[in-house]
C-alpha cells in the first residue's frame, strides 16, 4: 500500500487558504496530526473540493504536481465536518489511517485530546468503521437511519449512502447544531459508468465532433446522476446545445450554493 507522507511545513502550508494562519486553525490542524506521520492509499483517492473559509485541507497529495487535498475538514454552525476522498478510509486500519480516523472522530466531537473521554458515536453502513472505533472504546451504535442519530456527538458514514435528500438536510441540521460528521465517498461513480457506455457505442453513434462530446458527456452525465447539469456546465463555461439542454429539462437542477457567486 501507497504512504502519503505529511509535511505541514511545505504541502499543507503552500495549499491552505489564508484563514489557516489564524490561531484557531493550527490547533485543528494539530488535533486533527497529532501522531500522525502519514496514511496509507486505499485505490485511488479522488481530490477534495476544499471552499470557503471555514475549510481546510488536512492531508494532502501531489496530483500533476500539485498539492490536492485527499482529507479536508470544516466547521459548520457549531460542528464541524472531516471528509475523506475514498471511502477506503472508512475501513481505517487496512487504509493505515487508524490515528487519523480515531483523531477525526474526536475533533468533529469537541473531544481531540486522546486521553478524553470517547464520545458517543453513531454509524452508518460502515461495519468496518464501528468494528475498529469499538476497539477504541467508543461508545457507537449501528443506526438505520443516519436522520436519527439519538444522542450520538458524532456521526460516520459513506456520503454516497445517505438515502434520500430529506436525510442529507437533517443531518446538515445535526452539525449545523453542534453535531460532528466523519465521511468518505468517491466522486468517480459516474464517470466510470458514462464512460462504459461509451466504449459499449456502435461507431455510427460516437460523437463526431467536440460540440457532440460536450453535448453527450453532459446528457449522459445528468441521466447517470438524475440531476440536470447544465446549469452547471455553463458556470464553467462549458458550451452545450440547447437541444441538449432540452433532453434534460425534466430533470431537477444541479447548481451547488458555492457557484451562485458565478451567477452574478
Amino acid at each position: 500500500m501507497r504512504t502519503v507522507l505529511l509535511s505541514l511545513a511545505t504541502a499543507l502550508a503552500a495549499f491552505l487558504p489564508p484563514a489557516a494562519a489564524a490561531p484557531e486553525r493550527r490547533e485543528d490542524l494539530a488535533a486533527l496530526l497529532a501522531g500522525v506521520d502519514g496514511i496509507g492509499v486505499p485505490g485511488v483517492p479522488g481530490p477534495l473540493c476544499v471552499v470557503g473559509d471555514d475549510a481546510f485541507a488536512v492531508v494532502t497529495a501531489a496530483a500533476d504536481g500539485h498539492p490536492a487535498p485527499v482529507v479536508a475538514a470544516a466547521r459548520s454552525g457549531r460542528g464541524r465536518v472531516v471528509a475523506f476522498g475514498h471511502n477506503g478510509y472508512l475501513s481505517p486500519a487496512a487504509a493505515g489511517a487508524e490515528r487519523l480516523f480515531e483523531n477525526a472522530v474526536r475533533w468533529c466531537a469537541g473531544r481531540a485530546a486522546p486521553k478524553a473521554v470517547a464520545p458517543p458515536v453513531a454509524v452508518y453502513l460502515a461495519e468496518e468503521a464501528a468494528a475498529f472505533l469499538r476497539g477504541r472504546g467508543f461508545a457507537v451504535e449501528e443506526v438505520r437511519d443516519p436522520a436519527e442519530p439519538g444522542p450520538a456527538k458524532v456521526l460516520v458514514l459513506d456520503a454516497a449512502s445517505i438515502p434520500t435528500p430529506e436525510a442529507e438536510r437533517s443531518i446538515a441540521r445535526f452539525v449545523r447544531a453542534g453535531g460532528g460528521l466523519v465521511t468518505a465517498s468517491l466522486g468517480w461513480g459516474a464517470f466510470r459508468d458514462v464512460f462504459a457506455e461509451y466504449r459499449a457505442l456502435p461507431p455510427e453513434d460516437r460523437p463526431k465532433s467536440d460540440a457532440e462530446k460536450r453535448d453527450q458527456l453532459m446528457v449522459r452525465l445528468s441521466r447517470r446522476v438524475a440531476k440536470d447539469l447544465g446549469p452547471f456546465f455553463s458556470r464553467w463555461g462549458i458550451p452545450v446545445s440547447e437541444a441538449a439542454r432540452a433532453r434534460v429539462a425534466d430533470l431537477p437542477d444541479f447548481e451547488p450554493a458555492e457557484m451562485a457567486e458565478f451567477a452574478r
